[in-house]
């Protein structure tokens, strides 16, 4: 038989939304082909950045270049250890040949109890989306901070996102462009909040987690995230389904239709919600009404005020299905309904799972 290539199977997986534990793969390719005679040998290695990040060769396999032709070979090695993959091709005729190595390297995503979180900024295109808010910052004329450090890791959507991490005139000096596949670490933000920076077409999506305040000493954009003792992440308690009803106003004059109290979200507590597809209840084929027309408020003196842009996003947490929200020092949660009536569609429950953040 004839071959150009010699494949070596190897296991792919996605990384999937960070609310259990996750297997997170990519595939690793040398960067030049290794050539040979009648045989040839061809390592690819992990970096050691990805190897401090958990990942492990669990597989690989040797594509023939097609640099002298065709050829008749067969396998001589196929080798995976944890930090690279070997693989080596005999050949029949002694033209020489070159290979080019690569391999899957996998590491599991640990998030016990949910405490890896994941963003998204489905369906709200180049909104401003909330990762962290406190109740209190209003009231503290934006002096308040919340009390932890938080790793904020820009994972889906092929393109940098801007982090927030300041209030009302502090954003000007309180923001980093975070590029693709890297992380912002940052030690008691007054707020965490993103928005894409190249398209309001795309999707971004990413992790965060949240440690003891004082993890990370200087604010800072990180290819590799800083090594953080387990003991140091912060744990969160069993998580819980909750829907809130919604209600109309009875006041024929207010701007918006009416407002969805959640019933547990109370008590002065910090807790984690996140939002799922299908998180406004409509019928089956029906979209989820947006998120940006049912904003999450803290404060209920907003239920009766417009909504409306910027600097408002910062106040009126928009929605985003396939992701999270942490919301510190939490006395009531609403739902705004700005409009009920969208695409022929009418909202009359809010869908969400919390935790709360544990002392």
């Amino acid at each position: 038989m004839k071959r150009t290539s010699i494949l070596a199977a190897g296991l792919l997986f996605s990384t999937q939304a960070a609310y259990s534990q996750t297997l997170d793969c990519k595939q690793i390719t040398a960067t030049q082909p290794t050539g040979g005679a009648e045989h040839v040998e061809a390592t690819v290695s992990l970096s050691d950045d990805d190897y401090r990040l958990g990942y492990r060769v669990t597989g690989g396999g040797c594509v023939q270049t097609p640099e002298f032709g065709e050829h008749y070979v067969r396998v001589k090695t196929l080798l995976p250890t944890p930090r690279g993959f070997t693989c080596g091709l005999i050949g029949i005729t002694n033209e020489g040949m070159r290979v080019m190595p690569y391999a899957i390297a996998c590491r599991v995503m640990p998030s016990p109890l949910g405490r890896v979180a994941k963003f998204s900024s489905n369906g709200l295109g180049g909104s401003i989306v909330t990762i962290a808010r406190t109740s209190d910052d209003v009231s503290s004329n934006y002096t308040a901070v919340i009390p932890y450090s938080f790793r904020v890791c820009n994972l889906q959507g092929g393109t940098e996102i801007g982090i927030y991490f300041g209030v009302g005139s502090d954003n000007v000096t309180n923001y980093n462009l975070v590029p693709y596949h890297s992380c912002l670490e940052v030690d008691r933000p007054k707020q965490v909040m993103f928005h894409t920076t190249k398209s309001v077409s795309i999707d971004v999506a990413g992790k965060y987690e949240l440690f003891k305040p004082g993890t990370f000493a200087v604010t800072k954009v990180v290819g590799s995230p800083t090594k953080v003792p387990s003991q140091d992440l912060i744990k969160v308690s069993a998580e819980t389904t909750e829907t809130a009803t919604c209600v109309k106003s009875t006041d024929p004059n207010a701007p918006n239709w009416g407002s969805c109290k959640a019933p547990s979200l109370t008590g002065g507590k910090n807790y984690r919600v996140c939002f799922d597809n299908g998180y406004s209840n409509q019928p089956p084929g029906a979209d989820d009404y947006p998120g940006g027309l049912v904003p999450m408020v803290l404060d209920s003196g907003l239920i009766a005020k417009p909504i409306g842009g910027t600097p408002n996003e910062f106040i009126y947490n928009f929605i985003a299905p396939q992701g999270c929200r942490d919301l510190f020092k939490v006395n009531q949660v609403n739902f705004v309904v700005t409009d009920n009536t969208w695409n022929n569609q009418a909202v009359s429950s809010i869908t969400y799972r919390y935790q709360e953040i544990l002392p």
